[in-house]
């Protein structure tokens, strides 16, 4: 049987409600490695350009990592939201800062307010035991188009690179040429991607216009 975009979701949604519950408000919590590795992946999200006073959509935003280290760098004015579907994620973040930003339990799909930068990190990451063609045109694909279509500025997103010798089975390995093209032309000519930062992944910047 093919799966949908639901039955993907679903099966998320029980992983990372149990890694939640194991490992709580931590990286190893939303299926990260370490802290140092996570905290490379945060930065390199936040670089599609996020500045002062801008709004952001954080899709899967787990514990409030991101939030937090936006906070750390010292931005200013940001209208933040954190969107995941495992609810104990997002009562872990309201808990840790409280009226600072706002968290939410929802689904990407069923939103219809703009922000200037959508992004997401590592959602597209696990596929469990979906086949990859389905992941990425039930799952990854259908996501990424709703975030351009929230965006006013660009969005971001994160990806584990088929640039690999080795693959577990569960997870999915993105092509950079193949998310290269479909961001192209059915986004935006405006796009790049950040292969060079030393993990096995790379993250994609899509804009509504040319960067000056």
């Amino acid at each position: 049987m093919s799966d949908t975009y639901d039955s993907i979701k679903l099966k998320i949604k029980e992983l990372y409600a149990d890694s939640s519950l194991r490992f709580g408000n931590s990286s190893r919590g939303v299926g990260w490695k370490d802290e140092t590795s996570h905290e490379l992946r945060l930065r390199m999200i936040s670089e599609v350009g996020i500045s002062d006073g801008c709004s952001v959509l954080d899709v899967g935003c787990g514990y409030g990592a991101l939030w937090e280290h936006l906070v750390r760098r010292g931005v200013k004015g940001i209208k933040y939201t954190g969107i995941d579907i495992v609810e104990n994620l997002t009562e872990m973040a309201r808990k840790r800062f409280r009226d600072s930003a706002k968290f939410e339990v929802a689904d990407i799909m069923e939103l219809d307010q703009e922000f200037d930068y959508v992004l997401n990190l590592g959602i597209f990451n696990v596929k469990l035991d979906s086949r990859d063609v389905e992941f990425l045109e039930h799952f990854v694909k259908p996501i990424l188009l709703k975030m351009w279509a929230l965006a006013k500025v660009g969005v971001a997103a994160s990806f584990m690179t088929d640039m690999v010798d080795y693959k577990n089975r569960n997870l999915y390995y993105a092509s950079p040429s193949e998310i290269f093209n479909f961001l192209r032309e059915r986004l935006s000519r405006h796009v790049s991607l950040r292969h060079d930062y030393g993990l096995y992944e790379f993250t994609a910047y899509v804009y509504k216009h040319a960067k000056s």
